[in-house]
């Protein structure tokens, strides 16, 4: 049933051309070990003032989760919603900072389940990961690490360098040479 609720996802923004990645636990399954995810995780290129261009694109196929949509995206920067046919939940994410906007841009369309649906590139994915730092986040990148090949270990680490800097963070970094196997280390 994911297969469904996404693809009629993906028809609906492409349709209304907005701009789409899909991330969190599927974009972990597709990039690395596969593992049970509850929903469907989705970054929009709109900000929550858009809201409406995505209910319009939406209202065939899916309902809001929330009683007032526009205050609970205002303070979130999510919009919950349900797809009609199947029950799935999805969280749609409003795009606010440059890095989402550019990984948005760099998505990568992928064939999933015979539709070409867009994807969070995987250096972007991990980077994600390392911001949110929990346990199953450290897993995930480790699992994206075994099976991802071709990684661009050092956009990865210029991309936290930067962010670290804007945002005055020094754990992200740390976190990720840690991670980095022993072999790609300078």
């Amino acid at each position: 049933m994911f297969k469904t609720a996404l693809k009629d996802l993906v028809v609906c923004l492409e349709k209304a051309q907005i701009d789409y990645m899909v991330i969190g636990g599927l974009a972990v399954a597709y990039y690395g070990e596969v593992r049970l995810t509850q929903d469907i995780d989705v970054s929009i290129d709109l900000l929550p003032s858009e809201l409406n261009q995505l209910l319009l694109a939406i209202k065939n196929k899916f309902l809001p989760l929330v009683e007032n949509p526009e205050s609970f995206v205002r303070e979130t920067w999510v919009l919950p919603i349900k797809h009609k046919k199947s029950s799935i939940r999805i969280d749609v994410v409003f795009a606010g900072t440059f890095f989402e906007k550019m990984a948005i841009l760099e998505a990568k369309k992928v064939e999933f389940e015979g539709v070409k649906i867009k994807f969070i590139p995987a250096e972007y994915l991990i980077v994600q990961k390392i911001i949110a730092g929990r346990a199953r986040d450290v897993e995930d990148i480790k699992g994206i690490i075994k099976r991802q090949k071709q990684l661009d270990y050092e956009k990865i680490t210029k991309t936290l360098d930067t962010l670290s800097q804007e945002l005055g963070e020094t754990k992200w970094l740390k976190l990720w040479e840690s991670l980095i196997p022993a072999k790609l280390k300078r």
